[in-house]
Parts: C-alpha cells; sequence; structure tokens
C-alpha cells in the first residue's frame, strides 16, 4: 500500500551542517529500510510516499547514516494517507 510519511519536525539547519549533512531514513523492522529518494536532507520536513507491506503498523523515521543517529520518531501507518499512485 502506498502512504503519504510526513515529519512533524525537522532538524535544524545548524544541526544538519554539524552532523554532516545527513539525510532522511525510513525503516520497518530491524535492518529492513524503506527505499526513498535520495537528497531529502535532513533540515527539511519528510513528506514522501512510499510502499509499505501488508501487515505493517509503523514506521521508524529519522535523520542520519544507517540508523546511527537513532529514531526521530514512529509514525502509525493507519494515520498515513493513503495514495493511489
Amino acid at each position: 500500500m502506498k502512504v503519504r510519511i510526513v515529519s512533524s519536525e525537522r532538524q535544524s539547519n545548524s544541526g544538519w551542517h554539524r552532523s554532516g549533512k545527513p539525510e532522511w531514513w525510513a525503516r520497518i523492522g530491524p535492518g529492513r529500510f524503506l527505499p526513498i529518494p535520495r537528497g531529502l536532507r535532513g533540515d527539511d520536513r519528510l513528506n514522501v510516499v512510499v510502499d509499505v507491506p501488508d501487515g505493517v503498523e509503523t514506521v521508524a523515521i529519522g535523520v542520519g547514516r544507517n540508523d546511527r543517529d537513532g529514531v526521530r520518531e514512529t509514525i502509525r501507518v493507519a494515520d498515513c494517507e493513503v495514495v493511489n499512485a
């Protein structure tokens, strides 16, 4: 199912530069990342359409390399806008 994931926060611009200009990531389980477009800067809010497998209830999103900096927020798939694309 395709859903739109929108973050409620963003990383500050100064924090983004200090952290090496990291990008957003989205994870649905241990080590299982959703493919999202490259280049989504961490100092902008995340607003992306992703294909979430059936049965997945939450998506963890964060900014940083390979989940190094931890989860910024957890989004319930049931609360996301379903996109017909």
